[in-house]
């Protein structure tokens, strides 16, 4: 299996685990947004070990929330990002061709 089925089949998956109500609950409040993160990141993982799916965890604050996905085979790394508007930012790396993003927007309903 390529990198970009992986994520496909991982995009679907959140698509079909994550509802519009779980999206509005993760507004930041009070500019808090590394504990709406952690939440997101928790949800993404417990799809990933539902589904069997191998994967090592960074620690907090680096670049690459989820690496190897899929194994060494498949090396396949992912980025969470949450926003509340339609702006993504990506404070500490630059968006990178060899990292996959999962963008949660939370936005008006």
């Amino acid at each position: 299996m390529s990198r970009k089925q992986l994520f496909d089949q991982i995009s679907g998956f959140c698509r079909v685990n994550i509802t519009r109500d779980f999206l509005i609950n993760l507004k930041t409040r009070e500019g808090n947004t590394q504990s709406c993160e952690r939440i997101v990141i928790k949800k993404i993982k417990d799809i990933l070990d539902e589904k069997s799916i191998v994967y090592k965890q960074a620690g907090s604050q680096q670049s690459k929330d989820f690496r190897e996905v899929g194994g060494t085979d498949v090396n396949l790394n992912i980025e969470i990002k949450k926003t509340d508007s339609n702006r993504i930012m990506c404070n500490d790396t630059c968006p990178n061709e060899n990292i996959y993003y999962i963008i949660f927007m939370t936005g008006n309903k």
